[in-house]
């Protein structure tokens, strides 16, 4: 039951920073010249790191673009197939007997 009673504070307390954290940033202080402080402390000017792009021959690069022609080459044949399908059914809608006037 005091497990509940926790989690539900916690829950209250979601958006308040922990005194904890803050008490350790007040206590240090910041020393620039010392190089273990220098490191922690967030560089403004550093620009973010380009994500690693993946190589042409890399089997994370080839299975899917194999994947993608794959898909491709399968929506063609489909396309191809429903045209086909319709020219069919133009054909068979058209008479396939030569007029003649004998019924007429």
């Amino acid at each position: 039951m005091e497990s509940t009673i926790i989690q539900a504070s916690h829950k209250k307390d979601k958006g308040v920073p922990c005194q904890k954290r803050e008490a350790s940033k007040q206590e240090a202080p910041v020393d620039s010249t010392s190089k273990p402080q220098a490191n922690k402390l967030p560089q403004e000017g550093k620009k973010k790191k380009k994500k690693n792009r993946r190589k042409p021959y890399s089997p994370s690069y080839r299975i899917p673009k194999i994947q993608k022609e794959a898909m491709e080459i399968v929506f063609n044949m489909a396309r191809n197939l429903m045209k086909l399908k319709e020219k069919e059914e133009q054909r068979m809608r058209q008479p396939h007997f030569p007029k003649n006037d004998f019924f007429s």
